[in-house]
C-alpha cells in the first residue's frame, strides 16, 4: 500500500523554484545588434560593458527622436563614454552618440557628429569660408541627370563631405577665401545639340568629366561656333566671386578649359590650352605650363565692379587682368569644360569644386535666361 505521507515544507519549495526555472526566459545575445549590449530599442539603465550600450531589462526610455537604437544611448554606442546606460528612443541616434561623433561621446545621427548627419557633423569645406546654402540646390538621391536630347536643366554641384583625392597641396601661403562666403551653385550642360548630356560627360567618384570630338555639331542649330561640353554656371553681376577647382586636362590639340563670359560677347578670362600650355587668350599671358595629365589646383577670382580677374595655380597668383569695360549687360557666369578640338577627343575633369562671394546680392541656382 502507497505510503498517504504529505510532502514537508522544504520539498514544496524545491518544486516551486524547479518550476520557476524552467519559465525563466534565455538571456539574449550579449552584444546586442551593432553594439547595443544587452540593451533594446526602448533603452537600457545600467550595463557595465564599455561601449555597449544598457542592460538587459532596461529602465524605460521615451520612445522618440531623443533616444539611441541599439547603437545609440546616452552613455552606450559604438564610443560611449562606459557604456552606462541608454536613453532610449528609435532609429535617429542615440544622445551619447556613437563612433563618428567628434570625441566619440556624441552624435544625434545613425552616425552621427555634434550636428548629425551621418558623416560625423559639420566639418565645414577645404577653406576656411563660412557657407551659405540657403536657397541652395537639393542633392539629388539617384544618378544625375544631365538632360537628354534637347533638355537643358539645373544640375547642383556636388559638394563631397571630404576633399576627392588626390589632393592638389598649395604651393604659396593664404587663404585666397579669407572674407568670403562660400554659396552652393548649379550649371547647365552646352554639348552637342544632336546627344544627350551623358553622351559627352559624367560624373563619378567625386570626378566630373567632359570631353568633345572634333566633328561634334555645336550646341545650338542657329549657332557657327566650335564644339563644346562646358558646364555654365549662373549669372553673376554684383560683388566679387572666387570659383575653386581640382582641374586636369588630357593632351588637348587645343581647348579651352575655363572661362567668366558675358552674357553677350566680352569675356573676361578664356583659359586655352594648346600642348602643353595654358594661357589667357584674351591677354596672351601663360598662366602655366607642363600641366598635362596633372591635376592642378585653378582659384579665379572676379570683382565685377572693378572687372579686376585674378589667376591663380596651386594658391599662386599666375595674373591679375581686367575683363573689357564693353558689356551691355553686365552679367556674367563661370563655365568649363572643353570648347573647340581641332583634331581626336579632348578631354578635362574637375573635382573638389568651390564657388564663394564677397558683397554680392546676386541669386544663385536661377537658370539664365541668357544661352
Amino acid at each position: 500500500m502507497m505510503s498517504s505521507r504529505k510532502p514537508t515544507r522544504l520539498g514544496r519549495f524545491f518544486v516551486l523554484f524547479a518550476l520557476a526555472g524552467a519559465c525563466t526566459p534565455a538571456p539574449s545575445d550579449p552584444t546586442g545588434p551593432i553594439g547595443g549590449g544587452m540593451g533594446t530599442r526602448s533603452g537600457g539603465a545600467g550595463g557595465s560593458v564599455p561601449n555597449t550600450g544598457g542592460a538587459m531589462s532596461g529602465g524605460g526610455g521615451a520612445p522618440s527622436s531623443t533616444g539611441g537604437q541599439a547603437a545609440g544611448g546616452s552613455g552606450g554606442g559604438q564610443a560611449g563614454a562606459s557604456g552606462t546606460g541608454g536613453a532610449g528612443g528609435n532609429e535617429t541616434g542615440g544622445a551619447g552618440g556613437n563612433g563618428m561623433g567628434p570625441t566619440g561621446t556624441g552624435g544625434a545621427g545613425e552616425a552621427g557628429g555634434a550636428a548629425g548627419g551621418n558623416t560625423g557633423g559639420a566639418t565645414g569645406g577645404e577653406d576656411a569660408a563660412p557657407t551659405d546654402t540657403a536657397g541652395g540646390p537639393t542633392p539629388p538621391s539617384g544618378p544625375l541627370d544631365f538632360g537628354g536630347v534637347g533638355q537643358v536643366i539645373p544640375v547642383p554641384v556636388q559638394v563631397t563631405a571630404t576633399p576627392t583625392p588626390p589632393l592638389v597641396a598649395p604651393a604659396c601661403p593664404g587663404d585666397l577665401t579669407a572674407g568670403f562666403t562660400e554659396y552652393r551653385d548649379s550649371f547647365v550642360v552646352q554639348r552637342p545639340r544632336n546627344l544627350p548630356a551623358s553622351a559627352r560627360m559624367k560624373y563619378e567618384n567625386g570626378v566630373y568629366q567632359f570631353w568633345v570630338t572634333s566633328g561634334d555639331l555645336s550646341h545650338k542649330p542657329d549657332s557657327s561656333t566650335e564644339p563644346r561640353t562646358e558646364a555654365r554656371y549662373s549669372d553673376i553681376s554684383t560683388g566679387e566671386h572666387i570659383w575653386s577647382g581640382d582641374v586636369m586636362f588630357e593632351s588637348p590639340s587645343k581647348t579651352c578649359v575655363f572661362q567668366i563670359h558675358n552674357v553677350n560677347s566680352p569675356i573676361a578670362i578664356y583659359l586655352r590650352v594648346v600642348g602643353n600650355r595654358m594661357f589667357n587668350l584674351s591677354t596672351g599671358t601663360t598662366i602655366a605650363t607642363d600641366l598635362t595629365g596633372k591635376w592642378f589646383n585653378l582659384k579665379v577670382a572676379f570683382n565685377i565692379a572693378t572687372r579686376e580677374v585674378r589667376t591663380y595655380i596651386n594658391g599662386c597668383l599666375k595674373e591679375t587682368s581686367r575683363a573689357p569695360g564693353t558689356a551691355s549687360v553686365n552679367k556674367w557666369y563661370f563655365k568649363h569644360g572643353v570648347y573647340t578640338c581641332d583634331s581626336g577627343t579632348c578631354r578635362s575633369s574637375y573635382k573638389n569644386i568651390r564657388t564663394y562671394h564677397k558683397g554680392s546680392t546676386d541669386t544663385f541656382n536661377v537658370k539664365s535666361t541668357y544661352p
